[in-house]
């Protein structure tokens, strides 16, 4: 996914009052802040290592460093000194980014591990949205897999070793043992 329109604005009158300041709009699908599909397969000369997405909370729609990365926006951020429970040292410190309190979560994330989705995604493609919660376990297990895996393209050794479909997890277990069994052999 990538950032569709996300507008969060402020509207100055003629006068010069702020009317609205750092304001999300709400649409039927909940905040104006939309997402959009991508193919990252295709997008650039080299192909992605499987890690890349398989091992990356962002890729997954979770957000940077799971949604962490840039939390804070509805309170706003002052960069300077503070103390190791954050709060700012110095009296003049300035606001570098007001407030924004619709913004309740990094703008790099779609959707909470719990599957809730947090912007609207795919508005302008309607057949795409955020990866299902079952599809993204199911990315999230290749951290353990990738040992085995990354041996997919020797067609010999994978044809070998490998099992037609998808194992669920007691599955995968029963052939890990047995593997492993036979190694200590």
């Amino acid at each position: 996914m990538m950032p569709g329109c996300q507008a969060i604005t402020t509207v100055i009158d003629k006068d010069g009052n702020t009317v609205a300041q750092n304001q999300i709009w709400m649409k039927p699908e909940g905040k104006g802040l939309d997402t959009a599909a991508v193919q990252p397969h295709t997008a650039g000369r080299r192909a992605r290592d499987c890690e890349s997405c398989h091992n990356n909370p962002k890729a997954m729609g979770c957000g940077i460093e799971d949604g962490q990365f840039l939390k804070g926006y509805d309170k706003g951020f002052v960069v300077d000194l503070e103390t190791a429970t954050g709060e700012i040292i110095p009296d003049s410190a300035v606001v570098q980014s007001p407030a924004v309190p619709a913004l309740d979560h990094d703008l790099s994330q779609i959707v909470t591990r719990d599957d809730r989705q947090l912007v609207s995604v795919g508005s302008h493609w309607p057949l795409t949205g955020p990866l299902p919660a079952s599809m993204r376990r199911k990315m999230e297990r290749t951290g353990l897999c990738m040992g085995c895996h990354q041996n997919m393209p020797n067609e010999d050794v994978w044809a070998a070793v490998s099992t037609p479909g998808w194992l669920d997890n007691a599955q995968h277990q029963a052939v890990m043992g047995r593997a492993l069994k036979e190694l200590a052999r």
